[in-house]
């Protein structure tokens, strides 16, 4: 049989492991309230791009994402669920942006040709209304 630990070495290691117990939930704590934020943050970015009505192709994409992050939270995993979230946050707002970078060069035709299409407008309005 192994030897006994005397008072001075329990208290040791209980106190030991109190302060990695508490040192440890605080960390995780931590950990899940950078998750929630980042998470909000997240879905702010996807609904902008539900409101502005850009890239709606991208946000199955990034639903799917978003779902990868909340599952390895879900496991305990908040590091990387919060590394997953600033990837999907970057990506959603840059297509929240609707940049022309992003768009296909049919649509960049197309809005040019609707906004020439309103300048004409605009320029024969006047016109009339002022031959008048």
């Amino acid at each position: 049989m192994g030897k006994e630990l005397t008072p001075e070495q329990r208290r040791f290691i209980e106190t030991y492991i109190a302060g990695n117990i508490a040192s440890e939930k605080s960390r995780i704590i931590s950990a899940y309230q950078d998750y929630l934020r980042r998470a909000d943050k997240v879905r702010a970015a996807l609904d902008k791009i539900r409101k502005l009505n850009v890239n709606q192709a991208l946000l199955p994409v990034l639903e799917q994402q978003l779902k990868g992050a909340e599952t390895k939270a879900m496991a305990g995993d908040f590091a990387a669920a919060y590394e997953d979230l600033l990837s999907v946050k970057n990506t959603a707002k840059a297509g929240a942006k609707g940049t022309l970078a992003e768009y296909l060069p049919e649509q960049l035709e197309e809005d040019i040709k609707k906004l020439e299409w309103g300048v004409d407008a605009a320029l024969t309005y006047l016109t009339m209304s002022r031959n008048q």
